[in-house]
């Protein structure tokens, strides 16, 4: 258990690559993707929706692969992880990553 503690905590303290063109947006995507998910399946504790969450990563890292990158779509996957995870201050530097991954598809943020 002490060994999977200290690898969820080194993936946990990795930062994410900055996108620097349009191109590097999904492959950033990606990378955030592949970190949070190493990160959830190294959480000693169980989740009762770890299963959504992952089926969103994987439809995430899907989404990136292919193009098809829908802002819509990546923002309803991504509130659905953060539902699925609750507030995990393990994970919580991981989905972060995620979540500004998926900004880099979003217009400037709406002004109220």
């Amino acid at each position: 258990m002490r060994g999977e503690r200290t690898e969820w905590m080194a993936v946990r303290q990795r930062q994410p690559p900055p996108a620097e063109s349009a191109a590097d947006r999904p492959a950033a995507l990606r990378a955030a993707v592949s970190r949070l998910r190493r990160a959830l399946a190294g959480y000693p504790v169980e989740l009762p929706d770890r299963e959504i969450a992952e089926e969103q990563l994987a439809a995430l890292d899907i989404m990136a692969a292919s193009g098809e990158l829908d802002p819509a779509r990546l923002r309803h996957s991504l509130l659905l992880v953060v539902s699925a995870m609750g507030s995990i201050s393990a994970l919580a530097d991981p989905l972060a990553e995620v979540r500004t991954a998926v900004g880099l598809f979003s217009g400037p943020p709406h002004q109220r």
